[in-house]
């Protein structure tokens, strides 16, 4: 049976699939530490199972992946905040179908954004994908 810490790992791996950070083994653990400010030793043991981050931190995290603290830790409630939309991981699936100025965005830009984006402290995100998102509905009402 799997410990809670084990869990949470799963979690937070998953979580990390799901904007395609970078894969365990390829610099998941660095990316991460960097991201947070923290030792890589310190991720990895979130990663690994044998600990839990701080609050502090669980918030950050939780803030970066854009899903609920509470499902990040238990496991309980929904996965995504509400209104967040879609997950990169979904988006990401569909960028071969979008095409900008008549220019397919290819799977190495969209990543290449989306890892500038994660980048971004949370509410510079919040209000550059309200920005992305007005712009996308100008677009389709032209």
């Amino acid at each position: 049976m799997k410990s809670e810490k084990e869990k949470f790992a799963r979690r937070l791996n998953e979580a990390l699939d799901d904007i395609s950070y970078p894969r365990i083994g390829h610099g998941r653990q660095s990316a991460l530490a960097k991201e947070l400010k923290l030792s890589p030793q310190k991720v990895g043991s979130w990663l690994k199972g044998e600990e839990f981050p701080k609050t502090s931190q669980l918030v950050k995290i939780s803030q970066l992946l854009d899903v609920r603290s509470n499902w990040l830790l238990s496991g309980v409630g929904s996965k995504f905040i509400k209104g967040s939309g879609q997950s990169y991981f979904e988006a990401k699936n569909e960028a071969e179908e979008i095409v900008v100025e008549d220019t397919p965005l290819v799977d190495k830009e969209a990543f290449e954004l989306a890892l500038a984006w994660l980048k971004l402290p949370f509410q510079q995100r919040v209000a550059i994908k309200k920005v992305i998102l007005e712009l996308g509905s100008e677009i389709d009402t032209e």
